[in-house]
């Protein structure tokens, strides 16, 4: 499994794509016999001090005049981490939508990638950057609000990326966070405002099952390994029971029953 880094293929300029390292690096895998896993990493990557992958510089170029393309919290702070959802259909980066620039594929070298997992919000995961520690979140805080529709931009980018994949044989995958804290409080509060619409009497990762299905496209949930007896207790947290849930959620994720996030 590989980040392939937006900041780093297309950080020379719109358009201008540099797959050399990553070359090099599919050409290793295929003469060990090896097959790979990619992920289209279109967030910032900050890891301490030791690596910072921010998103490419012209994208950072048009935040500078207008900082709108970033989440912003109600203190007005800006998240630099992804791309507001709110500018998925805005052609703002020289005249292409945020969705249209996500769409990379000529690094598909046959035979060597079976999987592509989609970059779909902060750490490539389909929800709201609701918890950033860079902002003052400390677990298990539960997060900021935000807006706009969480599933409506998961189905454009996974739509983008099922034309750009056309006729590859690979297999797109799509990430979404385990937000188990506060999973035992009837309020459910840090997936609200994660973006997962989830009560006592509503599931709310149904619906995003339902929009991979439509795409065919595989669940990558982050927090399957996890156990109750892990977390401190004042987390409330219920990461066996939500796994249990999202498993049920994907059994019946062709239900016809529709709702909204």
């Amino acid at each position: 499994m590989v980040d392939v880094w937006w900041g780093i293929v297309e950080g020379k300029g719109p358009k201008l794509y540099d797959w050399s390292a990553y070359r090099d690096l599919f050409r290793m895998v295929e003469e060990e016999g090896l097959k790979l896993q990619a992920i289209m990493s279109f967030h910032n990557c900050v890891e301490g001090s030791t690596v910072n992958i921010p998103m490419p510089p012209w994208i950072l170029e048009v935040g500078k005049s207008n900082p709108d393309i970033y989440y912003t919290n109600r203190r007005g702070a800006r998240n630099q981490e992804y791309l507001t959802v709110g500018v998925d259909n805005q052609p703002l980066f020289q005249e292409r939508t945020a969705v249209e620039v996500e769409k990379m594929a000529d690094f598909l070298d046959a035979g060597v990638i079976t999987d592509v997992e989609v970059g779909l919000g902060p750490s490539g995961e389909l929800r709201y950057p609701s918890y950033p520690a860079a902002q003052g979140w400390v677990f298990p805080g539960i997060g900021e609000f935000q807006v706009r529709s969480l599933i409506m931009h998961g189905d454009q980018i996974l739509d983008a990326a099922n034309e750009a994949f056309l006729g590859c044989k690979v297999k797109i995958v799509a990430k979404a966070t385990g937000i188990h804290w506060w999973y035992k409080d009837d309020s459910h509060a840090a997936e609200l405002t994660a973006g997962y619409y989830n009560l006592n009497d509503r599931d709310g990762y149904r619906p995003i099952a339902r929009m991979l299905a439509r795409h065919d496209a595989i669940l990558n949930f982050t927090c399957a390994e996890m156990i109750n007896s892990e977390q401190i207790k004042m987390a409330m947290s219920g990461a066996e029971e939500l796994v249990q849930q999202v498993i049920k959620s994907w059994i019946w994720r062709r239900d016809s029953t529709d709702a909204c996030m």
